[in-house]
């Protein structure tokens, strides 16, 4: 009964301790995101001078070093270790993609963004009409799905030599499974002419999901896994969005069964 007592309790404050890190870790994410929005990045800004693409860029540069420094220090606590690598596919003669994913943790974004430079995201009215990350957002490139304008800003970015990043099912994934998929991103590919690159997602334990609370995290290292896949051609698909977007869709259905077992078909 003793020893019972005390492995209960040896959980209850590793439990209480994981909960503290993952808390100052995303403390230290949200504070430094309202720094950048209303100081840092509004001055690295002005290195671009009036040309946007320079000052998208130059506010990347420093976005992206911080999420390596986010991830890095989630690695060190020993909370979620992110494993994002892998060449991304493109034409022969270069150019940019629209990158899609499934979307299985909270920090798919800022794990991407932090090893594929010169990414623009699709990003939701909330977060870009946030006091705290909406400026961030606006000034490194990203586009808000609020403005009537999101399909040509999102072809734009493109035009401009950004890759766009879409989650098509637009909220993060069930776990070890996947939503719906919306048309968005396959209509910016058709629109623009670009390739589609899929990326693939997975969590080992699951952690930061939809079903979860951000600070329930698992006991062990969470390991984060994302990597580019395949390269599709809208050209095949006849330049139709629609068509496109199911065998994507059915892409990562066989794929996520493949590696997790069954998942049931979106509704």
């Amino acid at each position: 009964m003793a020893d019972r007592t005390r492995r209960t309790l040896a959980s209850r404050v590793r439990r209480a301790v994981r909960v503290t890190l993952v808390v100052s870790a995303f403390a230290w994410f949200w504070g430094g995101a309202f720094l950048f929005s209303w100081i840092v990045l509004p001055l690295v800004a002005l290195s671009g001078g009036w040309n946007r693409s320079r000052r998208y860029r130059a506010c990347q540069r420093v976005v992206r070093a911080s999420f390596r420094l986010f991830h890095g220090y989630m690695r060190v606590l020993g909370l979620i270790d992110a494993r994002v690598g892998g060449t991304i596919p493109r034409r022969p003669g270069g150019g940019p993609v629209v990158l899609v994913s499934n979307h299985t943790t909270l920090v798919d974004t800022t794990a991407i963004i932090s090893e594929y430079p010169h990414t623009c995201a699709l990003a939701k009215a909330p977060y870009t009409g946030s006091v705290v990350v909406g400026p961030l957002l606006r000034l490194v490139g990203h586009v808000s799905t609020g403005t009537g304008r999101w399909l040509s800003m999102a072809v734009e970015r493109l035009r401009d030599g950004f890759d766009v990043l879409v989650f098509p099912e637009g909220t993060r994934s069930p776990p070890y499974g996947l939503g719906p998929f919306q048309r968005g991103a396959f209509e910016i590919a058709c629109r623009a002419d670009v390739p589609v690159v899929l990326l693939l997602s997975s969590c080992r334990p699951s952690a930061l999901t939809k079903d979860r609370a951000f600070w329930d995290q698992p006991d062990e290292v969470a390991v984060l896994s994302i990597h580019p896949t395949v390269m599709l051609e809208p050209r095949d698909f006849g330049m139709d969005s629609r068509a496109l977007m199911f065998h994507v869709e059915e892409v990562y259905i066989q794929a996520i069964r493949a590696s997790s077992g069954s998942v049931p078909p979106p509704p």
